[in-house]
């Protein structure tokens, strides 16, 4: 049970695309007391021109986008404010002068941040063929902190049943599965683990006993397991088996060298997972926050 009010990060580029990730997170907690954090990055790109280094200082740069970025956050307040108003809800903006997965990191850390909201743009020709590249990348950090990404696509109103796929192989501590237990308890989601494996594939006796660990684990919610036969890629097998089990969001493990690595990689033809209508809840392996990390000297102005 999380008596706090739960306390929501979302990166926004003030695009319709960002706009739609909003709505999507304000009406999954539209019943719970909610904080949201709202955080815009900006570190402008220096053309290569014939003056000194010094001719420009930090402030000078910083100065004009950090004022725009100012007043559209304010206007996106007014925004949620005028059209999906609720008195359980409350707002802080964030600007940062810093690359956005730099500044999600920092604001982790400091704000204890119990969920990232943000979407994904699909199928992309140029970089990051499987999701957009900030989403990518902040996935790739693997900070404590969870990551739910929305595609835009998605009709997403309310989480009934979240998909949780797991490698069995591998050990799996209580405070790892936390903050996707805690995120079921708090909609009231069940969830559906399920184990991709290769048609040869049987279970030993360290993968019985980390199911059991498992469902020990997952006591006081809804809970299922199932093994599934991988099609073609882990994407699409997960992809066909949420379909089937009318899976809301597909939560997955961010382990190195495991699915969501596996699926980052893969070259699958046009359609996958993520570019489905299945958004992502993405946990990470690591106990420590990773924003813990970063240097305390980064700069990081706040707006209440």
């Amino acid at each position: 049970m999380i008596d706090q009010p739960y306390k929501v990060l979302i990166p926004t580029d003030f695009s319709e695309h960002s706009w739609n990730a909003v709505q999507k997170a304000i009406h999954l907690f539209w019943d719970k007391p909610t904080v949201f954090h709202f955080i815009h990055a900006y570190k402008p790109h220096i053309a290569r021109r014939r003056f000194s280094a010094s001719a420009l200082s930090l402030d000078d740069l910083q100065e004009e986008p950090k004022r725009i970025a100012i007043e559209k956050l304010d206007l996106r307040i007014e925004k949620i404010k005028a059209e999906l108003h609720n008195e359980k809800h409350s707002y802080y903006t964030h600007t940062s002068f810093e690359t956005l997965k730099n500044a999600v990191l920092q604001k982790l850390n400091e704000n204890d941040i119990d969920l990232i909201v943000m979407g994904t743009k699909g199928a992309s020709a140029i970089e990051y063929s499987l999701m957009g590249s900030n989403t990518h990348k902040l996935i790739q950090a693997n900070a404590s902190c969870p990551l739910l990404a929305i595609p835009r696509q998605c009709q997403l109103e309310k989480i009934n049943t979240i998909g949780f796929a797991l490698d069995i192989k591998r050990s799996i501590s209580p405070q790892q599965l936390k903050p996707l237990i805690d995120v079921a308890s708090l909609l009231n989601a069940k969830i559906k683990v399920v184990y991709v494996k290769k048609p040869n594939d049987s279970f030993t006796e360290s993968q019985f006993v980390n199911l059991k660990k498992l469902k020990s684990a997952y006591k006081d919610i809804a809970f299922d397991f199932k093994g599934v036969l991988e099609v073609k890629s882990v994407s699409k097998t997960l992809e066909l088996y949420a379909e089937k089990e009318k899976i809301d969001v597909m939560a997955l493990m961010n382990y190195n060298y495991g699915f969501v690595e596996k699926m980052t990689k893969e070259e699958v033809v046009k359609k996958t997972l993520f570019e489905s209508f299945i958004p992502l809840l993405v946990v990470s392996d690591q106990i420590e926050n990773s924003a813990k990390k970063l240097n305390s000297n980064k700069e990081l102005t706040t707006h209440a």
